[in-house]
């Protein structure tokens, strides 16, 4: 497992970092990506499905009321 503060370094990581691209997963990059040093890491293939990142797009749209245009 991890601490709090560990879940959350790979979304800091994201946010702050200068050496992250757009499109990058940041993650753990130990064993089976469940822990570790934070870095940038290769998406699994639902990360890769354009048909499921857009069905998840309009349904954090839905639930949020917001509206941002991609």
């Amino acid at each position: 497992g991890q601490t709090p503060e560990q879940g959350a370094a790979a979304v800091l990581e994201a946010a702050t970092s200068t050496r992250i691209a757009p499109g990058d997963f940041v993650g753990p990059k130990g064993f089976l990506e469940a822990a570790g040093p934070i870095g940038v890491v290769e998406p699994g293939e639902a990360g890769r499905d354009p048909q499921l990142a857009s069905a998840l797009w309009a349904r954090l749209e839905q639930i949020t009321g917001l509206r941002i245009p991609v």
